[in-house]
């Protein structure tokens, strides 16, 4: 839960990182920009905005905060062990009532907390505690007495343990009591840190109390414990369950509680790579964990729990929400458009959302507000009013937003900005200062220019000090209000958008000009997002089609979030170069501290002062290209770090196993020093498929970032087996051996269309690294994860090139598991007369969602075996007390009973997801106009 980063610092780097303007021409003296037009925004306001509701207050990482019962009072804990108690009133003052990490042995982290229902008369509270990482006992929950004295104390030695769990990175937990059966509902995540996902597979165990709500009464003890198992749990009389266990299926659930009308019992669960989830939980419900995230699979072929898998109430997917934190139905008579309102918030994003529950599903679902907030968690006082805790210390609630309508005078076109005094010519508008930068992210091939605007005579300073949920960090630049940050992208000659970046004196705010065909002008663009394909003319004068991403508005601050200070690019470290200003070399910055445009230079970081040249330049490239997810708090899925200002032994990237992939690589990690052959880092910036990094952003591969990181990498090991340029040259090596694409960095000058193999020669994981020379008309146009099935239905399949795609094993795989006409395997049902059986579209159906229906003779079964083997595929045969069973390759194996330690029944099907995405929808129409024939 540490969220606290260190500030960017860099040397300065070699000038062949960046590639700015030629020369820029900048006045001696800045005049003031007074022809902006960028105030307010062209979009509806958000419906509301949020107050500190407690002025005096400021907490350390705070967690959980509760209404004292019976009075008119809150209960705050921190991370760091200490509770404090102040009244609900804007002028409260804080009384610490414990100190945990004082009063318990080896406490780690306070992590829930709550009251007794009869707390007036017993003084009892329940507290989450961890003490040690990765132990089976290392989380509890304890009840302890307070006193009647006034302020009150926590008493230490009143502690009794109610109930141990496993700790780890996802430990819980939330702490409520049924409102109609006084029952404790509490809930702990699958106790493990964020990747691999759920490397327990504890999310469908219910033989644990991990990933999982837990119902018992603490109010009566049984069986030795410091609680009973209410009878009526559901897995009460289930062979091998814990009977604790109220519902699972879940990754984290952060933070929860009983809606006031329903009585439903309402989760928020922190996703894993793609999803937020926000569950409607019943009694034995299956909420998908790590078989599912929300809707994507994630581990298909774990043992399922005993229950069906239930949808999401709500699913966020990773633009909007990133850290899902649960809350509280709304019933304060204060603001009668939000009662009876479900409201919960993401920890990342800083958005609120609420829903109204009807008890048969929601209705009235809309987003309240785009914050800076950390919401760690909510609160409700006895009045119904609900307040939003920040992470980062401060309280929260609600107030109308009083700015009720859009900025009509917006600039819908980028020449009404008040910018450029010529836009066409991108030349700035007297004020507006054109500025370079030291290492370039990569933009598909594509350059900027950027331009920096501070309204009237205003000067740049600097932050003194962090507050990471404001984006606020240490000796970054402070930017007036209505400051505007500009970029204009362009191919070659052609301008394709001009992104701003606005300061309202609160939030930056991301607007984008598209920039028409024939470049007479750039207009406001919705904010939506969308795939465009942009015509320009190659080497050879032909005009080709390139298709080109204008990212949402959601999309943008996905990058430009709080965590890495909302601007990327403009820098201390960044700007901070010397470059050609007026004619002459010249530092950058000095310029604008001549001309009145800063201030003053902060003190010089000391960061990468001992690393070479090379270091320094990968690193930069890294940084500015990867560093803005990958990095604490920053939403990447995994757990290393690229900011440049991390040492190299704290970024958790080497000799560190993927767990997103290998690639058919032989012994993979994240970076192999000295061995960039077996770095998936260096993989995924080669792919431009599946594998591609980043996910959101440059679709194409850079070459030059390419052979940077290849070099450094080599540079890192000291026994890299043999020089580059004495490996023999290879296009494609099969997939049996180890993964390499030597040449594909080394000599992509020399390859060319003939020498690159056909797509249906080589796996799609190897030809995703060769599509890159292709000119962009004769790319593979493949369907992806998401596609039409009408618009392939609708094409004339030729029955011919589907047989021979049928059988290329490493294009469909359909002959790796099907019989047809006595060859292949029969890992799945023969497909000799499957045409009788299906129409086109149940075929299509079939290989988009091979879950669907599952022929029971084909059912996914794993057995472990006492010598710790576990084989996955289906049973073929039991006879003479023998188990036969066949794998995904087509072996079979066959079991005595006293091999076996368990045997799993799966709920998905052996055919993998995704088998058509590689493929191209005449392919696919190809393909099933073949299988339409075979009968």
């Amino acid at each position: 839960m540490n969220r606290s980063v260190l500030p960017i610092a860099f040397v300065a780097l070699n000038l062949a990182v960046h590639a700015g303007l030629a020369d820029m021409l900048l006045p001696a003296k800045r005049p003031a920009w007074t022809t902006s037009r960028i105030i307010g925004s062209p979009h509806p306001p958000a419906p509301y905005r949020v107050e500190v509701a407690f002025p005096d207050l400021s907490f350390k990482n705070p967690v959980e905060m509760m209404p004292e019962p019976g009075a008119n009072r809150f209960y705050l804990t921190e991370l760091n062990g200490k509770i404090f108690r102040f009244d609900n009133r804007p002028d409260a003052q804080a009384v610490e009532i414990a100190d945990l990490k004082q009063d318990l042995p080896k406490f780690l982290r306070l992590l829930g907390f709550q009251f007794d229902p009869n707390f007036a008369k017993n003084r009892q509270v329940y507290v989450c505690i961890n003490t040690e990482n990765k132990t089976l006992e290392g989380s509890r929950i304890s009840r302890f007495e307070l006193t009647r004295s006034e302020p009150p104390r926590l008493v230490p030695e009143s502690e009794e343990v109610i109930i141990k769990w496993r700790s780890g990175g996802h430990n819980g937990c939330s702490i409520h009591f049924g409102p109609e059966d006084g029952c404790m509902y509490f809930s702990i995540g699958d106790a493990e840190v964020p990747s691999p996902p759920d490397p327990l597979d504890t999310g469908q165990d219910i033989s644990d109390i991990l990933g999982s709500i837990q119902r018992i009464d603490v109010h009566k003890k049984s069986g030795g414990k410091n609680y009973s198992i209410p009878p009526d749990n559901p897995f009460v009389n289930t062979p091998g369950a814990t009977p604790e266990v109220w519902a699972y299926g879940m990754r984290n659930p952060w933070r929860m509680s009983f809606d006031d009308d329903t009585k439903r019992l309402l989760v928020g669960d922190v996703g894993w790579e793609l999803w937020e989830m926000i569950y409607d939980v019943v009694p034995g419900g299956n909420y998908g964990w790590s078989i599912t995230e929300g809707p994507q699979p994630v581990k298909p072929d774990q043992q399922p729990g005993p229950t069906p898998i239930l949808k999401p109430l709500i699913s966020h997917s990773h633009v909007e929400a990133m850290s899902v934190t649960g809350g509280y139905t709304y019933r304060s008579k204060r603001i009668p458009d939000l009662y009876n309102q479900w409201i919960y918030g993401d920890y990342v994003t800083g958005k609120i959302w609420s829903f109204h529950h009807n008890g048969k599903g929601i209705t009235n679902h809309r987003e309240l507000l785009d914050s800076h907030i950390r919401v760690i968690c909510f609160a409700r006082d006895h009045q119904g009013e609900v307040f939003i805790v920040d992470y980062e210390g401060q309280i929260y609630r609600f107030q109308p937003n009083t700015q009720s309508v859009a900025n009509t005078s917006f600039p819908r076109k980028l020449s009404q900005t008040g910018l450029f005094k010529d836009f066409k010519k991108q030349t700035p508008a007297p004020g507006v200062i054109p500025y370079e930068i030291q290492a370039e992210p990569w933009m598909d091939g594509a350059t900027a220019k950027r331009f920096l605007a501070i309204p009237g005579s205003g000067q740049l300073d600097y932050h003194k000090r962090n507050n990471l949920a404001h984006g606020i960090l240490r000796d970054f630049f402070k930017f007036p209000t209505n400051t505007v940050l500009a970029k204009t992208i362009s191919l070659g000659r052609r301008h394709i958008e001009t992104q701003i970046l606005h300061f309202n004196g609160v939030n930056w705010l991301p607007y984008n000009y598209v920039w028409n065909d024939d470049q007479s002008e750039a207009l406001l663009s919705d904010g939506r997002g969308a795939d465009t394909e942009l015509k320009l003319a190659n080497r050879r004068a032909e005009i080709e089609n390139r298709p080109w991403r204008l990212h949402s508005n959601a999309e943008c601050m996905t990058c430009h979030m709080a965590r890495p200070g909302h601007v990327l690019g403009f820098h201390h470290q960044f700007t901070d170069i010397k470059t050609s200003i007026n004619g002459r070399p010249q530092n950058q910055q000095d310029a604008w501290i001549k001309m009145g445009l800063l201030k003053k230079k902060p003190k010089k970081a000391h960061w990468l002062k001992n690393e070479s040249a090379l270091q320094k330049q990968a690193r930069a490239y890294l940084h500015a290209n990867c560093a803005h997810c990958h990095r604490r708090g920053g939403g990447g899925t995994a757990p290393f770090e690229l900011r440049a200002d991390m040492p190299l032994d704290r970024m958790q990237l080497f000799d560190v196993k993927p767990n997103q992939g290998t690639f058919g690589m032989r012994d993979p990690k994240i970076i192999t020093k000295g061995d960039p052959q077996r770095s998936v880092l260096l993989y995924r910036m080669a792919s431009t498929g599946g594998g591609h990094m980043p996910k959101l952003g440059a679709r194409t591969v850079d070459p030059k970032g390419l052979k940077l990181t290849w070099d450094w990498i080599a540079e890192l090991g000291h026994d890299f087996p043999e020089p580059l340029k004495a490996r023999p040259p290879q296009i494609y090596q099969d997939t049996g051996k180890s993964l390499q694409y030597a040449t594909l960095l080394d000599q992509a000058a020399r390859v060319t269309n003939e020498r690159l193999p056909k797509a249906e020669q080589m796996p799609p994981h190897i030809y995703d690294l060769f599509e890159r020379f292709l000119p962009e008309s004769k790319k593979r146009k493949t369907l992806g994860a998401n596609f039409d099935s009408a618009a392939v239905l609708k094409l004339a399949g030729h029955a011919g090139n589907g047989r021979k795609l049928f059988h290329q094993q490493e294009r469909t795989q359909c002959i790796n598991c099907h019989k047809l006409a006595g060859k292949g395997r029969e890992v799945g049902p023969d497909l000799s007369q499957i045409g009788r059986k299906y129409t086109r579209a149940q075929l299509l159906q079939s290989m988009v969602t091979p879950s669907a229906f599952i022929d029971p003779r084909y059912r996914a079964v794993t057995i472990d075996t006492k010598a710790d083997e576990s084989i996955t595929g289906f049973i073929v045969s039991r006879e003479n007390g023998s188990t036969v069973l066949r794998d995904i390759n087509g072996k079979d194996h066959t079991f005595k009973p006293y091999m076996i330690e368990h045997t799993t029944y799966g709920k998905l099907s052996l055919m993998p997801e995704g088998l058509l995405q590689s493929l191209t929808a005449q392919e696919a129409a190809d393909l099933i106009a073949f299988l339409a024939t075979l009968r």
